[in-house]
């Protein structure tokens, strides 16, 4: 059934990609502070200083395993359809997610990551649904509806994470399932994995396709029919009539490779703003968890995996402040500004962060987290047509993954005392990222609707 999204949200829907983030954000904030203890479970003798060595490989690998598969989910999505491709990545995250708990050896488990990054495109398809059945109204109030996805799985994952992997704590549980006590990460993901059993319920009862099957035929048909003739028609003079449908071909062409899409200004803008703004948050989601375990004369915590966790639930629910403020701005300024102004407060937070290091010799510290990729979605949804919207969103999160994929490093005495300086120029790198915002031109805060809308029709 086709969506109006003139009447609104679709309900199902946005319950869905809702669920559908929050579980994944839940899988995700599991495995960060999880990871130290993770290592010293399949490496009982390693050293502390090399925890954090290991603890990022678990975490890169994934984003290696996006690489390709971001590609892949986001023309798959544009194909055949944002719920198909949704459901079946859905699936893929169910099984490789019990195999995480099911792991007790390190390199099975890098393995599983690197699958599960192929397998898992998620995130993207679900911010292009959202755009998909917001209009231009509830636009900003539709973008905020992923960060509060992302914000009740910051709120859940650590909790799993940190006090259901220590399965000695429930001895009336493990008495019955003792393979909990032999494999102590199966209980948090075990559950992980069943809140993907839950989105696809929810995406097979309550979710419609937000991309017509008459957008998808025409796409392919138009596909197929450009390879016949696009060279005959760009043989065509400047003064040769160009039918409408010639003109579909066209743009079809000119939308069609990676290398022609960037060419556009905006286009390619938004995707390196993208990067940017994703790189940085990874950083320092990857840094955090092994920096607050390691020990105080390495400038940590010594924290343990529930003081993490704890740190981190207080910390996500200011995510949430984003669903309430995020309408009000957009009606005081454009997407772009609204996304300068996030972009210059976190990195502000950036650079007082290194202040939290001095406090580290005393028992309680006030320890915060941050969400910066607000509005990007949005920006990097109205650069691009409808019919590949999905490819351009995956494209953005490639690059940001070429990055991410780098980040194995240690915590050892030298490695932690340059971590301040290195979140600082991270500080560095989402100014620039406000800079480029500063040269996005107004197509950003207006959108694009669906390709067929820029064919001019004639009566010749």
């Amino acid at each position: 059934m086709p969506i109006d999204v003139e009447k609104g949200f679709h309900k199902g829907t946005l319950f869905t990609c809702v669920l559908a983030i929050t579980a994944q954000s839940v899988m995700n904030l599991i495995i960060l502070p999880t990871m130290p203890f993770m290592v010293k479970y399949y490496i009982p003798d390693v050293d502390i200083s090399e925890v954090g060595y290991y603890s990022g490989f678990i975490l890169s690998l994934y984003y290696l395993g996006q690489i390709p598969g971001c590609i892949f989910w986001g023309w798959y999505a544009d194909q055949h359809g944002r719920k198909k491709a949704l459901l079946i990545i859905t699936l893929f995250n169910v099984i490789c997610t019990s195999g995480l708990g099911i792991s007790s050896n390190y390199y099975l488990t890098l393995v599983i990551r690197l699958i599960h990054g192929f397998a898992d495109g998620a995130l993207n398809v679900t911010k292009t649904m959202i755009a998909e059945i917001s209009n231009e109204r509830n636009l900003p109030l539709g973008t905020s509806f992923v960060f509060l996805g992302a914000a009740l799985g910051r709120l859940l994952g650590p909790v799993l994470g940190g006090y259901l992997s220590h399965p000695e704590n429930f001895s009336t549980l493990t008495s019955h399932f003792p393979i909990l006590l032999s494999h102590p990460f199966l209980l948090p993901f075990g559950i992980s994995a069943f809140m993907f059993v839950f989105v696809a319920v929810s995406l097979l009862l309550f979710s419609e396709e937000t991309i017509s099957e008459e957008e998808m035929t025409t796409s392919r048909e138009c596909k197929a029919e450009m390879k016949r003739e696009i060279s005959g028609i760009l043989r065509k003079g400047s003064k040769d009539y160009i039918n409408s449908h010639e003109q579909l071909l066209l743009q079809y062409h000119k939308y069609s490779k990676y290398s022609s899409i960037l060419k556009e200004r905006d286009v390619l803008l938004t995707v390196l703003l993208y990067l940017l703004l994703s790189l940085c948050q990874m950083a320092f989601d990857s840094l955090f968890s092994p920096v607050l375990a390691n020990k105080k004369i390495y400038g940590g915590f010594e924290m343990s995996s529930e003081e993490i966790s704890l740190i981190l639930m207080v910390a996500s629910p200011i995510a949430l402040v984003t669903i309430l403020y995020s309408p009000s701005l957009r009606k005081l300024f454009t997407y772009r500004r609204t996304l300068m102004i996030n972009a210059l407060g976190i990195a502000f937070c950036m650079f007082i962060y290194p202040i939290e290091s001095l406090f580290n010799q005393y028992n309680k510290t006030v320890v915060f987290t941050v969400v910066i990729v607000i509005f990007c979605i949005v920006v990097v949804s109205n650069v691009s047509y409808k019919e590949f919207r999905g490819t351009i969103m995956a494209f953005a999160w490639f690059c940001s993954c070429r990055v991410l994929r780098c980040f194995p490093f240690s915590t050892d005495g030298a490695a932690t005392r340059t971590i301040s300086l290195f979140i600082m120029i991270l500080g560095l790198v989402i100014l620039l990222a406000a800079v480029i915002i500063h040269f996005l031109t107004d197509v950003c805060d207006k959108g694009r609707g669906s390709i067929t809308s820029t064919i001019v029709h004639s009566n010749k």
